[in-house]
């Protein structure tokens, strides 16, 4: 049955994906390169493309753990990644998508959180995050986005218990549509303040005890070096980008 389930959950990304593509082909039928967009296409492209990316972060997911899963340690040789030549499926995914380690891990992480799973008997039990992953079905999340907020829960899974747990991520999942990667870290600090205050406070004290700047002038090159957390940074890093 969980089988079954997987399958057509993965011919209905693919369907969306190739959904996205389409709109993407609808939104630029011709024109020759993005240099020739006017200012109204060059917006509804760029929409597109974020949708097609989410779409495809959907696929990729569901991909990287089966990968993981067909890699589990207990299998040895018979693992799929050792014998595809690589130590891990982190490894594999990296090599054949070009991203790094960490991030093909996160990848894995965040499709095993949001996997269908079964219990010992082969019954069908709800994924980790069952909002989550319909966020990411949906192409409302993107995988960076589902990673940032799959990993604030499960630091705070123990600690708030199942019942906060679930409305944290229902209220992380609602908030988190439309908004930047930098919008959705300090969406979750807020979130883990309340599902965690004893655990969050002291951390957030850590890292503001941490911040630093140094500005000065040499040599007519004014240099500028600064550690900030992610909620100090957010709009500096915002400016610098928009000047540039």
């Amino acid at each position: 049955m969980s089988v079954v389930v997987a399958v057509k959950s993965s011919m209905s990304n693919l369907t969306a994906l190739h959904e996205a593509m389409s709109r993407l082909d609808e939104v630029w039928a011709g024109v020759g390169d993005s240099g020739e967009l006017s200012r109204e296409q060059l917006v509804v492209v760029s929409a597109s493309i974020g949708v097609l990316r989410r779409r495809l972060d959907a696929v990729h997911v569901s991909v990287a753990a089966c990968i993981a899963r067909e890699s589990r340690a207990e299998l040895g040789a018979g693992s799929l990644a050792k014998q595809q030549g690589f130590r891990s499926p982190a490894t594999l995914i990296a090599a054949a998508t070009g991203v790094s380690r960490g991030e093909a891990s996160r990848l894995v992480r965040v499709g095993e959180a949001t996997a269908p799973r079964s219990d010992l008997l082969g019954a069908r039990l709800p994924a980790r995050y069952p909002l989550v992953s319909a966020a990411l079905d949906a192409g409302v999340l993107g995988a960076p986005a589902a990673a940032v907020i799959i990993a604030a829960l499960d630091r705070c899974r123990v600690v708030a218990g199942v019942e906060r747990i679930a409305e944290g991520e229902r209220m992380l999942v609602e908030k988190a549509a439309g908004l930047a990667l930098d919008g959705v870290r300090m969406l979750v600090v807020r979130v883990e303040a309340w599902l965690d205050p004893d655990g969050v406070e002291p951390r957030e004290e850590e890292r503001r005890g941490r911040r630093a700047l140094s500005l000065f002038e040499r040599d007519g090159m004014v240099h500028l070096n600064a550690v900030l957390d992610v909620e100090t940074a957010a709009p500096v890093v915002t400016a610098i980008r928009g000047f540039v």
